[in-house]
C-alpha cells in the first residue's frame, strides 16, 4: 500500500488548492483495488448534501432511497456486486457520472461517530473481479488517511509512520541517582545516537521499498492505460462498422420494396396473359364445336386442312403474344438473382390441359427462357437465402398451387405437431420445387382422387411428403435423376430436373416411392428452429 504516496499528493492537494492532487489520489486508490472509477465525497449531515471533492460545482441534494443513503445511515460499508438488480440503486445518487458499471462499494468516512463523507469505488462491466470483504478490510486501513482528505489536512510524520505501522523515533534519558561523571553522561548519549541512525536506515530501505513498489505501480498504471486507450479504439471501430451495416441494412430493404413493386406489376401481366390464353381456349372451343357441324358437310380431307389452320393460327396468335410479353418483361430479371422467377411464373400461367403442348413448343423456342433455364438451374447460379418463414403461410401457398394444378381433387396439407410454428429456409425455392414436382405428378396421378401433403420436422430436417395415387404404369419412374440434361425418356419431365437442381443448392435431396397405385415424393431439406 503506498501511504507515502497518498501522503504526498494529500499534503500538495492542501498547500495548493489544486484538485489534480486530489484525482492523483483516485488514481492510487484505483491501482489499488483494482477498480475503474473512485471519487471522494464531502457530506453535510444538516442539509444532506453531498459535494464531490474535485469538483464543487457537483453536488446531490436531497438524498432518497438509494446505495449511498443506505450506507451514511448504517454507518456502514455496502458492497453491491449486481447494482443494477439492486432495488435500492438510484442513478442520480449513485451514479450521476453516468459510469458502465457493474458492481459499486460505498464506503462512510467517520470520525467520532459523525459521517464526514464517503468514498465510492466502481468496478466496470469487462472486470471479472467483484467486491470482498477484504477489500472493505483493506480500506479501513486507510481511515485516517480519508479522514485527512475529506477536512482537507495535511499528514504529519509521526501520524504516517504509525499508519504504516512503525513507531516513532524517540530519545529517551533515564536518570539514575550517581554522581556526576563525564563517562556516565556521554555514554547514552553514544547509544542514542546509534538508535536513530538505525531508525533512519530502516527507514531509508522502507522509503526505497515504497518507490520501488510506486514505480512497479505507475508501470501497471500505464499498460492499462494503453490497454483501455486500444479498447476504445476497437470500440470505435466497431461502431463504425455497426453504423455501416445498418446503413447497408436500410439498403437493402430499399431493394426489397422495390423487388416487391417489380414483382407486383409482373403478376398484373400475368393475369392479363392467363384471360388472354382463357379466351383464346374459349375461341379454341367454338371453332370445335363449328368444325364438328360442318363435319357432316364436309370431306375429311377439307377438315384437316381447316383443323391445321386453326391450329396453327391458334399458336401463331399465342407465340406472338407471349414473344411480346417476355420481350417487355425478361429485362426486369436479367440482372438479379429472381431470374429464375420468370421461367416459372410463365409455366404456372399458360398450365392448362388444353393448349400445354402448345406452350411448351413455344417457350423452348423462345430466346429469353432457354438461357435462363440453363443459366440458373444447370450452372448453379441460382443464389440462396436462409430467412424466416411461417410455416402456415407457406402451407397456405403451396395449397393455392395445387388448388390450380389439380381443379377437380382436394389438396389436403398435413402438419405434424412436431413441426415449429417458424423455420429458418428459402421459402421461395421450396414453393417452386413443390410446384415442379405437382406440374410432374399431374401428368400420372389420378386427378380426380385428393392428393395429401405432409410436413414433418426430424433432426433439424424439415421434411415433405407429395402422396398422390398414379392411374398408370409409366416406366419414367423407375430411372428419374439418372440424367443430368434433358433426353431420352425423361424429355417431358422437365419438372423433376428443376427440382433436382433447386434441391441440390438447398443440400437437399428428392426421393420417391412407387408402391402399386400408390406414389410419394419425400423432400428433405435442412433447417433450423427459431431461437426465442
Amino acid at each position: 500500500m503506498s501511504f507515502k504516496n497518498i501522503a504526498n499528493s494529500l499534503n500538495t492537494y492542501v498547500k495548493s488548492k489544486d484538485h489534480k492532487y486530489i484525482e492523483e489520489i483516485e488514481e492510487h486508490f484505483k491501482s489499488l483495488f483494482s477498480v475503474e472509477y473512485v471519487k471522494f465525497w464531502k457530506y453535510d449531515s444538516r442539509d444532506e448534501i453531498l459535494t464531490m471533492l474535485e469538483d464543487k460545482n457537483h453536488e446531490i441534494k436531497s438524498l432518497t432511497t438509494s446505495v449511498t443513503k443506505q450506507a451514511i445511515d448504517s454507518k456502514s460499508t455496502i458492497l453491491s456486486n449486481h447494482i443494477m438488480s439492486d432495488k435500492s440503486f438510484s442513478v442520480e445518487i449513485d451514479n450521476p457520472l453516468a459510469i458502465k458499471m457493474k458492481a459499486l462499494m460505498v464506503f462512510p468516512i467517520m470520525k467520532n461517530d459523525k459521517v464526514l463523507g464517503v468514498v465510492k469505488l466502481w468496478k466496470g462491466m469487462k472486470q471479472r473481479k467483484v467486491f470482498s470483504k477484504q477489500d472493505e478490510k483493506e480500506l479501513e486501513t486507510f481511515v485516517p488517511l480519508l479522514i485527512k482528505i475529506i477536512e482537507t489536512k495535511s499528514i504529519e510524520k509521526d501520524e504516517l509512520l504509525a499508519l504504516m505501522g512503525e513507531e516513532p523515533s524517540k530519545t529517551v534519558t533515564k536518570i539514575k541517582e550517581v554522581k556526576p561523571s563525564l563517562s556516565v553522561k556521554e555514554k547514552p548519549k553514544k547509544e542514542n545516537t546509534n538508535k536513530v541512525e538505525l531508525e533512519l536506515e530502516a527507514l531509508k530501505k522502507e522509503f526505497d521499498k515504497k518507490v520501488e513498489e510506486q514505480g512497479s505501480l505507475q508501470q501497471k498504471l500505464s499498460s492499462y492505460i494503453k490497454k483501455e486507450k486500444s479498447h476504445e479504439e476497437q470500440f470505435l471501430q466497431l461502431k463504425k462498422e455497426l453504423k455501416k451495416a445498418e446503413n447497408n441494412y436500410k439498403d437493402s430493404e430499399s431493394s426489397a420494396l422495390e423487388f416487391s413493386k417489380v414483382i407486383s406489376e409482373h403478376q398484373k401481366i400475368n393475369k392479363e396473359l392467363t384471360d388472354k390464353v382463357k379466351n383464346l381456349s374459349d375461341t379454341n372451343k367454338g371453332l370445335k364445336e363449328d368444325l364438328k357441324k360442318d363435319k357432316k358437310s364436309k370431306s375429311i380431307k377439307e377438315l384437316k386442312s381447316e383443323r391445321a389452320v386453326v391450329h396453327h393460327n391458334k399458336s401463331t396468335h399465342i407465340a406472338d403474344n407471349i414473344e411480346d410479353i417476355l420481350d417487355k418483361i425478361a429485362p426486369i430479371f436479367s440482372e438479379n438473382e429472381y431470374s429464375h422467377l420468370l421461367f416459372e411464373l410463365m409455366i404456372y400461367a399458360f398450365h392448362s390441359k388444353n393448349c400445354m403442348s402448345d406452350i411448351e413448343d413455344i417457350i423452348r423456342k423462345s430466346r429469353v427462357l432457354p438461357d435462363i433455364i440453363e443459366t440458373y438451374y444447370f450452372q448453379g447460379a441460382i443464389k440462396i437465402n436462409h430467412e424466416k418463414q411461417i410455416i402456415s403461410d407457406l402451407s397456405k401457398n403451396i395449397q393455392e398451387y395445387g388448388k390450380n394444378i389439380f381443379s377437380k381433387a382436394a389438396v389436403n396439407i398435413i402438419i405434424s405437431k412436431d413441426v415449429p410454428s417458424s423455420l429458418v429456409l428459402d421459402a421461395p425455392k421450396i414453393q417452386s420445387i413443390i410446384f415442379h414436382l405437382l406440374l410432374d405428378m399431374s401428368k400420372f396421378v389420378d386427378n380426380t382422387k385428393d392428393l395429401n401433403i405432409n410436413f414433418l420436422y426430424k433432426n433439424k430436417l424439415f421434411i415433405i411428403e407429395i402422396n398422390g395415387t398414379i392411374h398408370q404404369n409409366n416406366s419414367l419412374f423407375k430411372s428419374m435423376f439418372k440424367q443430368n440434361k434433358l433426353g431420352g425418356n425423361e424429355k417431358d419431365r422437365l419438372g423433376l430436373l428443376l427440382s433436382q437442381k433447386l434441391i441440390e443448392r438447398l443440400k437437399g435431396k428428392i426421393e420417391s416411392e412407387d408402391k402399386g397405385s400408390d406414389y410419394k415424393f419425400v423432400l428433405t431439406v435442412p433447417s433450423q428452429k427459431i431461437k426465442m
